[in-house]
């Protein structure tokens, strides 16, 4: 039997409820605690994980980290007892990839599948993850990323530039290095401030 992680990646909080994630988040939830049931099932062993998001709601009465959370627990039905999270606080997708990194490493034997919200989204995660843990973490990445297919406009426009950038960049440490850091950067700003992409 085999060891997994399953690690959600929501696209951020409800535009009309802050207390939840967004709903194709949600169904993007719902899909990773379908597939960690089937796996117990099939009795292997499952842990759940998702990144330790600092960024707050435009209320900033909320934290997404915490509301993942509460997500997670009552409306995923995931056991808490089986939740393992990364320390590593994070404020979008390059620090949410080291932090996915570092937890990689930690468990160097488990087959990681992550759960996403578009096509888009993933294929972006696929190529930023992957390059942060090479670069920043010495770590190689084997990871399989599950969708739920949907996406707005500019949801999917947003990721398109990102992954092309990104791509382009992860051929060449120093480029990727910048890249990472101007996203951070750029990241940090939308910590007391952010909805969703």
């Amino acid at each position: 039997m085999a060891d997994y992680i399953l690690f959600w990646v929501p696209s951020g909080f409800d535009r009309n409820d802050s207390s939840r994630t967004d709903f194709w988040s949600r169904q993007a939830l719902l899909n990773a605690a379908w597939r960690m049931e089937t796996l117990q099932q099939e009795g292997h062993s499952a842990l759940f994980s998702f990144p330790r998001s600092v960024v707050r709601d435009p209320s900033k009465q909320f934290v997404l980290h915490n509301v993942m959370m509460a997500d997670v627990v009552s409306f995923g039905n995931i056991n808490p007892a089986a939740i393992v999270i990364e320390g590593t606080e994070t404020t979008g997708s390059p620090s949410d990839g080291l932090a996915f990194a570092r937890l990689a490493e930690k468990h160097p034997n488990h087959i990681i599948e992550v759960f996403t919200v578009s096509p888009e989204m993933g294929a972006y995660l696929q190529v930023m993850y992957s390059a942060v843990a090479h670069y920043m973490a010495r770590v190689n990445l084997h990871m399989k990323i599950y969708r739920v297919y949907f996406g707005s406009e500019r949801h999917k426009w947003v990721y398109r530039i990102l992954h092309a950038i990104t791509a382009i960049a992860a051929g060449y440490g120093p480029l990727f290095c910048l890249w990472y850091t101007f996203l951070n950067w750029l990241y940090a700003r939308r910590r007391y401030g952010f909805r969703q992409v």
